[in-house]
């Protein structure tokens, strides 16, 4: 003030030059608190559609004939925290690996590309990382975790809402990546791509090794907020 004032600047301007900078403070700050609130609303949001999802997934399998085992939720343990699967699914015909992506819009993807594409019907975008790989990360923690060497022993199913439209999408449907069978497919395809798994399939388990497998992850579906804080961590580290 005594600056402005050594300056020639009046009283009364030095007044008005303060709160107009005042005023410009408050405004940017409200307009980050904003952002910050409409982006911890989206991210609320997009957390219940998942939760949804994969109640409604988890459902659907459940009501599948013969004998099996769904679990939601699953933290594998990884060398450096741990790794969340949505849904796994244990049967006669092998392990089943979901992840589910509950997003509406045009979805553009490739196998090989590290992330995809969702474009919502107001024009606004939204990168995530390939889920394809994100599985793959999934199965190779869960093989280590269940002391399983063969690949061929899991399949990998990727879920998205049946609101998502698939745009020049590579991998749609049935796909070999790397060598491995690979499913993207809607809510409404499930059906389809169980009984097309199943054909495929070399493996068979019996009653007292899905009961096994299912003794083993049973636990690590109920782990500590503590374990669930870290892998949050984590994600967001990633992210």
């Amino acid at each position: 003030m005594k600056g402005l004032e050594a300056a020639g600047v009046s009283r009364p301007v030095m007044v008005l030059v303060i709160l107009a900078l005042a005023v410009a403070a408050g405004l940017i700050l409200a307009a980050v608190v904003r952002r910050s609130l409409r982006r911890r609303d989206r991210q609320r949001k997009i957390n219940e559609a998942g939760r949804k999802g994969e109640e409604e997934l988890a459902g659907r399998l459940l009501r599948q004939g013969g004998y099996r085992k769904v679990l939601q939720n699953v933290y594998i343990p990884t060398s450096r925290s741990t790794t969340e699967a949505d849904v796994i699914m244990l049967h006669h015909s092998g392990i089943y690996v979901f992840e589910n992506k509950a997003y509406s819009g045009w979805i553009f993807a490739s196998a090989e590309s590290q992330y995809w594409m969702q474009t919502r019907p107001n024009g606004t975008r939204n990168s995530f990382y390939n889920p394809i790989r994100q599985n793959e990360g999934h199965i190779a923690s869960l093989m280590k975790f269940l002391g399983v060497k063969d690949r061929g022993m899991f399949h990998s199913v990727i879920v998205f809402s049946d609101k998502a439209e698939f745009k020049d999408v590579d991998c749609g449907g049935h796909s070999a990546v790397n060598g491995h069978d690979v499913w993207v497919i809607h809510l409404n395809e499930l059906n389809w791509a169980l009984k097309k798994a199943g054909r495929r399939t070399k493996y068979s388990l019996t009653r007292g090794e899905i009961r096994e497998i299912n003794g083993k992850l049973t636990p690590r579906t109920k782990v500590s907020e503590k374990v669930k804080r870290e892998h949050l961590r984590n994600v967001k580290k990633k992210r």
